[in-house]
């Protein structure tokens, strides 16, 4: 597996290296974030999770998600000193706050290498680097900038422009989750609870809703989502 540290703690990045990379693994460090977007944007680099330096990081995950989704880049985020909660703990907070991101199927493949991160948290030596106070420098001008751009997700950000409530709200931020492949009439009718009335009728709400949400992204103009039919009874996310 490939990974990528992201943060200015030299000594930090040596430790973590020396307890999770494995015979087959590889482990790069970044100090500037936008320098890592650019690679993995222009670059077919193969990594498969980045760790996040979080006092200095945390309010740039967003910005991460919007740019690697857009291009289709399935890289889960780990937070490095993120959480006091133990191990068991703070691997569920890395599933939770990829989950809006990933389906949970893929986040459950990266479960043996978040187990090995969580348990290399639990060195003693680690330990101690995290325990002291972190810097006050966190962005460079640049990175403040996106980071205030892209504090909410897309889907906030129609729903604050326009009335959009309720089960279209819910179902937008389905399909935002699993933008990353097609999803069935059938999915969004399980995830809507929708068992009144016969199949016809169903698949008509769904189609409403879907009309609902095409409406209210047409009426934003820089909204950068859309809806489209991948084929019959299968709709997708995309973000422009």
């Amino acid at each position: 597996m490939n990974f990528v540290f992201l943060g200015q703690n030299r000594s930090l990045f040596n430790l973590l290296k020396t307890y999770v990379c494995g015979e087959n693994d590889s482990f790069s460090h970044f100090d500037d974030g936008l320098s890592l977007l650019k690679i993995l944007i222009l670059n077919d680099s193969g990594v498969d999770l980045i760790l996040l330096e979080h006092d200095r990081y945390k309010g740039f995950a967003d910005f991460f998600f919007i740019l690697l989704s857009s291009r289709n880049l399935i890289i889960p985020l780990v937070y490095i000193g993120a959480s006091n909660s133990g191990e068991h703990g703070r691997i569920a907070e890395w599933i939770s706050e990829n989950e809006i991101q990933y389906d949970i199927q893929t986040l459950h493949s990266f479960l043996p290498a978040f187990n090995k991160i969580s348990s290399a948290l639990e060195k003693p030596d680690i330990k101690s680097l995290l325990e002291k106070p972190p810097s006050s420098d966190k962005f460079n001008t640049e990175e403040k900038l996106l980071v205030r751009k892209s504090k909410l997700c897309p889907v906030d950000v129609l729903r604050n422009q326009t009335d959009l409530t309720g089960p279209a709200y819910y179902l937008l931020k389905f399909l935002y989750k699993n933008r990353c492949r097609e999803v069935s009439i059938n999915e969004i009718e399980d995830f809507l609870n929708l068992n009144g009335g016969n199949e016809k009728t169903r698949k008509n709400v769904i189609y409403a809703y879907i009309s609902r949400l095409r409406k209210c992204i047409d009426s934003v103009p820089l909204c950068k989502m859309e809806i489209l039919r991948t084929r019959r009874g299968f709709y997708k996310l995309l973000l422009r």
